[in-house]
């Protein structure tokens, strides 16, 4: 199941048997989705007017990115799309053509392989070894999209189902199966947690230094929920009275590149 939304790009690798729904391995892109297709035609616009982002005022920007999101949506059925939009009491007109959306699109798309690799190395797959490609989110149905998966999986991607009601289809039958519903009696889901999920810690490196900001995860990532894990750690220094915990999701072994999720602060007996 290939998910790309706004602003997040998901990978998830299902297996059915039996009635019973398991997910083997969760990979994807935080920092990937829609908006960055459209951030890319916004900035082929002003490349093409000769203006930089700075230079327009709010309101100017707020409609730019209107027309790169009305032309990102049209391009996909027209060779071109055009529009207008006025800029310093000028009237300024926006062309772009289906190849060149391809072609500054490139980068994103080669930025889609890196989560998808990750999971199918995760579940020990191949792209063979798939019997189905599912797409979800407002941005698969852009068609460069669709012919990437096609061209990088080697199959074409099932579409029957509409991209933008899968997610609240799935809430759906999750809902359903917390109220235990008679039509979902035979029918089980099993997940994965998508991110490793650990703890802040710092480290002895020997001759009096430390280096702090360091990721030890608890949880690794695709491990099936739920789930319980415990480990051991110390203190950084005698008599301390409490320990902070900061909890983080990720896969650098440096928190500042993870995604913070809380804190909690414990108090250690001294007796």
């Amino acid at each position: 199941v290939l998910d790309l939304g706004g602003g997040t790009f998901d990978v998830s690798i299902l297996e059915m048997f039996n009635g019973i729904m398991q997910v083997v391995a969760i990979s994807g892109d935080n920092y990937l989705g829609g908006e960055d297709f459209t951030n890319q035609i916004m900035k082929f616009f002003l490349d093409k007017l000769g203006l930089r982002e700075a230079s327009l005022t709010l309101e100017e920007r707020a409609l730019l990115v209107k027309q790169a999101e009305m032309s990102k949506i049209a391009i996909g059925g027209q060779s071109e799309v055009s529009s207008q939009v006025i800029i310093a009491g000028e009237t300024r007109e926006l062309v772009i053509t289906s190849e060149e959306f391809e072609l500054i699109s490139k980068p994103l798309l080669a930025k889609m392989r890196a989560p998808i690799i990750q999971a199918l190395n995760d579940s020990k797959l191949k792209p063979d070894d798939l019997e189905q490609i599912i797409l979800i989110g407002g941005a698969t149905k852009m068609p460069i999209v669709r012919s990437f998966c096609s061209r990088f999986l080697g199959k074409i991607p099932f579409t029957s189902i509409n991209p933008d009601e899968t997610v609240a289809r799935g809430v759906a039958v999750q809902s359903a199966l917390k109220e235990k519903h008679f039509e979902l009696a035979d029918f089980m889901i099993t997940d994965v947690c998508s991110h490793s999920l650990g703890i802040e810690t710092i480290r002895n490196l020997g001759r009096g230094e430390i280096l702090e900001g360091v990721f030890s995860p608890i949880i690794d990532r695709n491990t099936t929920i739920p789930v319980s894990r415990t480990k051991h750690f110390c203190t950084s220094h005698d008599f301390q009275e409490t320990v902070n915990l900061t909890i983080y999701q990720g896969e650098s072994r440096h928190v500042s590149e993870n995604l913070e999720l809380g804190s909690l602060d414990i108090e250690i007996p001294l007796e």
